[in-house]
């Protein structure tokens, strides 16, 4: 037993030995990269100097801050399609005297990205606001930032100083995060040439450029203009905007969730919903169909258009609303202003409206329909029309005015005014200067008069006048007018029973009590 197992340790020493004599192993190879570099996934070419020409397409980069001082050329030019040119963070800027583009690319090039970094000149803009909008400047430097003329995509840039335009596009561009400052014509505008149907700006910021902030975008979307000399933003559509201190705020077809505030005019649009205007120094907000909007003290008009709806006027210092010839007005209300609450001219629909302490609460011309507004406490009239015009369903009360004001040929029929003329003059319920109206089951109570009618020829049917303080009807001579009968007092009633006569049968009697 002890010969087997000291032959199984001698073989094992011998194998040992063996694996021994075949020497060290080599080590296995690394692994191998599985990830691209940069260059390899986008050669990129380095731009070290100016002036640079691109010839052709792929990617390139500035190496660092680079200055542009020749008077005429561009301080890089694209001849190519299909470029990304990448600032890398760097400022590509230019002396006074340099009158040529940072970036510019000719007629018959498309589909460029241009981003991150800065394009600047020497321009300085002095937008002054009051006492009236005026804008100067002394140019300097580039032309343009960048001039694109089709199909351009730039983000991430300030462009500034310029002596016209920050961002000069073909059309069909789209726009991200631009900062747009002190260029000497305009922000950044797009010019949709022949068959472009759409461009774009988005989250980017223009402020004391001369003339306009952004301009010519077919779509707007959540920038901001502040201290241009022209309009804030201008374009099809502009939506989650603001601005601010420009002549002209947001011109634009369609605008949406916009606010603008200190501007000459606030907002002017074929469509404006859900938008804010105020402080401006002539209107609030002009457009075709307002809706849901808001304007307050503004100098001139809160809301100038031809269908408004939704919204509201308050404190303007002119009217709140001015609605045009055929125009509608519902379901809104104009409060503290200075002159009338709405105005409107022939043709026109008020209806479910509410105006209380305006100058005027509705003030309307000829063939206009007046319905179910509430008016209250306004320092004129509660309602005044002219000629031809339907006023019916209304609510009239406490103005220091007439309740109702009408010139001839008017239907006034189922208001309720009350106590109205509480100011220094004598005013009534109802008041009508001309002839030719129809004066029919209105309700005036504790009015200084309740029917008061200055002129002949109009026909006054089942009115109630009670407790106005002069008279309950002041009539001219030759209207028509059915009777006017005091209704009795009534004993008290207990029951399903009782009352007493009202004193006629006739179904176009007039009450006074």
């Amino acid at each position: 037993m002890k010969k087997r197992l000291h032959l199984f340790t001698l073989s094992l020493l011998a194998a040992a030995a063996s694996v021994s004599a075949q020497g060290p192993l080599a080590p296995t190879a690394g692994p191998a990269p599985v990830m691209k570099s940069l260059d390899q996934i986008e050669p990129r070419t380095p731009v070290s100097s100016l002036p640079f020409v691109i010839t052709q397409p792929g990617s390139y980069y500035l190496t660092g801050n680079l200055q542009f001082s020749a008077a005429t050329g561009h301080a890089i030019t694209i001849q190519a399609s299909d470029v990304t040119l990448d600032l890398n963070g760097f400022t590509l800027s230019s002396t006074a005297a340099v009158t040529g583009d940072g970036v510019h690319v000719p007629a018959g090039f498309g589909n460029h990205r241009i981003r991150n970094g800065s394009i600047t000149g020497t321009t300085v803009v002095t937008v002054i606001t009051t006492p009236t909008f005026s804008a100067s400047s002394v140019k300097g430097g580039f032309e343009n930032g960048i001039t694109a003329r089709d199909t351009c995509e730039a983000s991430d840039l300030v462009l500034s100083g310029c002596r016209s335009t920050g961002f000069f596009g073909g059309g069909a561009d789209r726009c991200e995060r631009l900062h747009l400052e002190h260029n000497g014509s305009t922000g950044a505008v797009s010019q949709n040439g022949s068959g472009i149907t759409s461009s774009m700006i988005r989250h980017s910021i223009a402020r004391h450029n001369e003339a306009s902030g952004i301009s010519g975008f077919t779509s707007v979307q959540g920038c901001s203009a502040t201290r241009n000399g022209s309009a804030g933003l201008s374009g099809g559509s502009v939506v989650d905007s603001t601005v601010s201190r420009c002549l002209f705020g947001i011109l634009a077809a369609t605008v949406q969730n916009c606010t603008a505030n200190d501007c000459s005019l606030g907002i002017q649009g074929s469509a404006v919903q859900n938008c804010t205007a105020s402080g401006n120094t002539d209107k609030g907000i002009s457009g075709g169909t307002v809706s849901q909007c808001a304007a307050s003290h503004n100098i001139g008009t809160g809301i100038d258009a031809d269908v408004i709806s939704d919204c509201s006027a308050v404190e303007n210092k002119g009217n709140g609303f001015r609605l045009r010839r055929g125009a509608t007005i519902r379901n809104s209300q104009a409060f503290q202003n200075e002159g009338i609450g709405i105005e409107s001219f022939a043709g026109c629909t008020v209806v479910d409206n509410a105006c209380y302490e305006n100058g005027t609460g509705i003030a309307v011309t000829t063939g206009c329909t007046v319905e179910r507004n509430t008016c209250t406490f306004n320092k004129g009239a509660g309602i005044t029309v002219t000629t031809g015009g339907t006023v019916s369903g209304n609510t009239c009360a406490s103005n220091l005015g007439h309740g109702i004001s009408a010139g001839s040929e008017n239907q006034i029929k189922g208001n309720t005014c009350d106590k109205n003329g509480t100011g220094a003059a004598v005013a009534a319920g109802i008041h009508t200067t001309g002839g030719d109206n129809r004066i029919e089951a209105n309700a005036c109570t504790e009015n200084d008069r309740g029917l008061h009618m200055t002129n002949s020829g109009s026909l006054i049917l089942r009115n109630t006048c009670a407790s106005n303080t002069v008279v309950n009807y002041d009539i001219a001579a030759s209207n028509r007018v059915g009777p006017i009968v005091s209704a009795p007092v009534s004993p008290a009633i207990s029951g399903s029973t009782g009352g007493a006569g009202v004193g006629s049968e006739n179904p176009w009697a007039n009450f006074s009590f």
